[in-house]
């Protein structure tokens, strides 16, 4: 974590951003989890790698609130999403 850290603190790459930011989730780090996406939120709001990793953390939080809000915001600002990140999200969507 401290080398990426640093990485981040060098680059600024979305790419670092988001591995820094699944390193914190699968220590259950989810107030610095919530920092990563934030400072991500508004650098790369439409990223698809970006939406995935938010969705990926939401998923593992267990938010279903941010979640739902989660649909709406991917939908309303049209993200481009892959279609197998697409079928991702809907079968995720279909059992909650």
């Amino acid at each position: 974590i401290d080398l990426l850290r640093r990485k981040v603190a060098l680059s600024h790459e979305l790419n670092d951003y988001i591995r820094l930011g699944k390193q914190y989730l699968a220590l259950g780090e989810e107030q610095r989890v919530r920092q990563v996406l934030e400072y991500c939120q508004i650098n790369w709001p439409t990223d698809e790698s970006y939406r995935m990793f938010q969705f990926q953390a939401l998923v593992a939080q267990g938010d279903r609130l941010g979640l739902q809000q989660f649909y709406q915001d991917i939908e309303t600002r049209q993200v481009y999403l892959s279609r197998h990140n697409r079928q991702i999200i809907d079968s995720w969507r279909l059992q909650a």
